[in-house]
Formats: C-alpha cells, sequence, structure tokens
C-alpha cells in the first residue's frame, strides 16, 4: 500500500494492491515469534541486523515451511530461508 501511496496514480494502485491481497492466505505470526526472538539475537551479536518487518517474514516463511520471494536478496542471505527472486532485470 506504501507503494501505491507514493505513486502516481494512488487510487488506481490501492485497488490493485486490494484484488492481489484477496487473493492471499494470510498466515497467523505467532507461530514465528519465538524463532524471530532467537534470529534477531543471533544477527545482533553478529552485528547484521535487518529491519525488522524484513525479519518478521523471513522467520514466518520459515516457521511456516515456506518459499520467500522477493528481489531483495541482501538482507535474506543471512537467514536459513529458501529464497527466489522472479524478478528479470
Amino acid at each position: 500500500m506504501y507503494g501505491a501511496e507514493c505513486s502516481s496514480n494512488p487510487d488506481y494502485n490501492r485497488q490493485l494492491v486490494s484484488e492481489f491481497c484477496s487473493t492471499l492466505e494470510v498466515i497467523p505470526i505467532t507461530g514465528s515469534l519465538a524463532y524471530y526472538a532467537m534470529q534477531k539475537a543471533s544477527l545482533r551479536r553478529r552485528g547484521l541486523l535487518i529491519d525488522d518487518f524484513d525479519l518478521l517474514i523471513a522467520c514466518g516463511a520459515i516457521a511456516n515451511d515456506y518459499i520467500l520471494v522477493s528481489d531483495n536478496t541482501k538482507h535474506f542471505d543471512r537467514l536459513p530461508v529458501e529464497l527466489q527472486n522472479w524478478v528479470a532485470r
């Protein structure tokens, strides 16, 4: 939604995001919070902290045995998550 708000056509892009999100299954984060805390502490000790939301997304994928799809691979390579980048440049 943030990207939609920053775009040149927020109304149109909000609708696109809303339509896309309606097709997704929302998973609860409670099952990944303990793993998140462990990973954040480990990354902090090594001086490799990443953004909290990125870490929570990755830990959710790990806890649920999902593949994480992102174009931002530089942060996620610090974690034991199966990562795919679908962006062709």
